[in-house]
């Protein structure tokens, strides 16, 4: 979950510490700088590494410019989005520079759980786009996202839901507080055998 925002050599080094020293296998990266901050990491996608571009986040401040109406559209997009908000615009561009600089793949978005509405239409846009952009799909437990809910958007947008990836952070890490335990390890298991069972179920 780095979130690693910047441009030129600055981002080539943010996407060489991460994918080549740590060993990531996928990381998560800000689009705020446009494609020249987003080029340098995208580039790994060809090694077989992943990249997902935060698109519509989990938490509440997400609408301060997320929300926000723009009247931007590229020539050479077929978007149909000018006029909308900038989540969308961004979405746009996420298939744009998955088609242009990783058309092999290893490209996805970051789509929180927390905005059901705005998830479901993300992932209708992401499927009639005919490029396969998997989701992260930050905000379940402590934020307040229902796996059931996610779950049953996917079924209901996407042929194959199994390709995203739902995340829970915080309420498995403290998972002892729920349940009023000092085995902190055992907790997390417990956490994460409930949050398996939900998604299944959902």
């Amino acid at each position: 979950d780095a979130k690693r925002g910047d441009i030129g050599t600055t981002a080539g080094a943010y996407a060489k510490s991460l994918f080549d020293f740590w060993k990531a296998d996928a990381i998560t990266v800000n689009p705020y700088f446009g494609h020249d901050g987003v080029r340098p990491f995208l580039e790994y996608c060809e090694k077989g590494k992943g990249v997902y571009i935060l698109c519509r986040t989990s938490n509440d401040g997400a609408r301060d410019f997320q929300d926000l109406y723009t009247h931007y559209n590229h020539a050479d997009s077929f978007s149909i989005f000018a006029g909308k908000r900038l989540y969308l615009q961004v979405a746009q561009k996420i298939v744009d520079w998955k088609t242009k600089f990783a058309p092999q793949g290893g490209v996805g978005a970051v789509v929180g759980a927390t905005y059901p509405q705005e998830c479901e239409h993300l992932s209708e846009f992401f499927v009639q786009s005919k490029k396969e952009i998997p989701l992260l799909i930050p905000g379940i437990g402590t934020q307040g996202g229902s796996p059931a809910e996610v779950i049953e958007i996917l079924k209901k947008t996407h042929n194959d839901p199994k390709i995203h990836r739902i995340n829970a952070s915080s309420s498995i890490n403290y998972a002892y507080r729920h349940y009023l335990t000092t085995d902190y390890a055992g907790a997390a298991v417990k956490a994460l055998k409930d949050l398996n069972k939900q998604i299944v179920l959902g």
